[in-house]
């Protein structure tokens, strides 16, 4: 898969979780955190795109910002949001001093977390078409793209890929393409084929069975879903509100 192999294991040295889905440093002084323009919402600030040029831009961008995150070892350059579910605005960076295989591990997930988020936004690119195509911007920044393609019986997640600094991001995008395949009259139906061990880990979490080549998720026989009226949440979600921002001035240049 083309990656960013060499900014990944420059961004080793910043540390990671075992997943790639845990809390993990946001590149931003702390003294300018707590300025950010971000909130939470009661619905998620997820977007459909339309055309080839609009996909483009959108995920053009969020590979650059995955790289810029990858590659900011100080956490002085890429300012996003902290990856919590309401509370106060956090900064968590892996402490430098650790057992040498631990850091060796950590290092290693956060290379494959980071190359395999750029890697799949790089196919999401190739892939030319724009049915189900939806991105998850805070403002005019995407932290996630998703592509859905409805296969009659249920929807197909075909690629998916998330901002590997923004916790929460992949299960809210679960979330809209369950209520996509409610909406098409599949009660909520899922299926995809997971990248790796740990992307199938991180399916399984939100309620996804079976093995990484063929994972399927039935929202009404699962005990982490819900239905609030016409809608399935993760219950998990209940009451929690959605990462949502405004646009900035701040914010780099489009690439």
């Amino acid at each position: 898969m083309a990656g960013i192999d060499a900014i990944g294991r420059e961004a080793a040295e910043a540390g990671s979780t075992d997943t790639g889905a845990e809390e993990h440093a946001f590149a931003a002084a702390t003294e300018r955190v707590g300025t950010q323009p971000f909130h939470y919402a009661d619905t998620a600030p997820i977007e459909q795109m339309h055309t080839n040029d609009e996909i483009e831009k959108t995920t053009k961008r969020l590979q650059n910002r995955i790289a810029d995150y990858a590659g900011d070892k100080n956490g002085q350059k890429v300012e996003l949001p902290p990856p919590v579910h309401q509370g106060k605005f956090t900064l968590k960076r892996v402490p430098e001093k650790r057992k040498r295989a631990e850091w060796d591990k950590q290092n290693t997930a956060w290379t494959d977390r980071t190359d395999n988020a750029h890697g799949i936004a790089n196919s999401i690119l190739q892939s030319k078409t724009t049915a189900g195509a939806h991105a998850y911007k805070l403002g005019e920044e995407p932290v996630a793209v998703m592509k859905l393609k409805d296969e009659g019986e249920h929807t197909d997640i075909t690629w998916l890929t998330t901002h590997p600094g923004v916790s929460g991001a992949g299960q809210t995008m679960v979330e809209k393409a369950a209520n996509a395949a409610e909406q098409a009259g599949q009660d909520g139906r899922l299926k995809l084929t997971a990248l790796d061990d740990t992307s199938a880990q991180f399916y399984r979490s939100v309620g996804f069975k079976g093995d990484k080549s063929g994972m399927s998720l039935d929202p009404s026989t699962s005990d982490l879903w819900e239905k609030q009226g016409s809608s399935w949440q993760l219950k998990k979600n209940d009451e929690k509100g959605y990462l949502a921002g405004s646009d900035r001035a701040s914010l780099p240049p489009e690439e």
